[in-house]
């Protein structure tokens, strides 16, 4: 069954400052997560795991996989919090290595989750052994929650000043609720 989680514990005692100065104009969230994801993956200690489609563990990590799916998740939980949601929504795995995408669709009570190479044709296109996979919708919110929540208390732990960011928090709010 499709899973992500963050795994383990934060081996360092101190903490990492932002590394940086924020410029209003071309930095937002975006550059915070991915400050957060890096410091967490210099620690070693937290792992990003994602199973489903007949593998195990998937080849993701936390500076880069983590990071991009953690920008793409506040509106794939409103999505999947919608029960009458008409559309797919795409969640892409879109970095160099994994290059997925998972194609979301309601049925009910459940959500469908179809897996693909994000780049179909290409010469290391992503083949799942199983195409679909059904999980419930509250099941995916709760993973979704969950991984927010973990970054966002691992963040605060290695990296406070970018965790506790409001351009954090507001992009987390409607997972959160902050």
């Amino acid at each position: 069954m499709f899973s992500m989680s963050l795994r383990g514990a934060v081996n360092a005692s101190t903490t990492q400052p932002l590394g940086f100065e924020l410029d209003r104009i071309d930095d937002n969230y975006v550059s915070l997560v991915d400050r957060v994801c890096e410091v967490l993956e210099e620690d070693g200690g937290v792992a990003f795991h994602v199973s489903g489609f007949g593998e195990d563990r998937w080849s993701v990590d936390v500076a880069t996989d983590l990071a991009t799916i953690l920008v793409q998740v506040p509106e794939a939980f409103e999505w999947v919090s919608d029960a009458h949601a008409a559309s797919v929504f795409h969640l892409d795995f879109y970095e160099q290595g994994v290059e997925r995408r998972l194609s979301l669709a309601r049925d009910g009570e459940q959500v469908l989750i179809e897996g693909s190479a994000l780049v179909p044709g290409s010469g290391e296109a992503w083949k799942p052994t199983v195409a679909v996979e059904a999980v419930a919708a509250e099941t995916l919110q709760t993973q979704l929650r969950e991984l927010v929540a973990g970054f966002l208390a691992l963040g605060a732990m290695v990296c406070p000043e970018a965790a506790s960011h409001n351009w954090i928090a507001r992009h987390f709010a409607p997972v959160v609720g902050r």
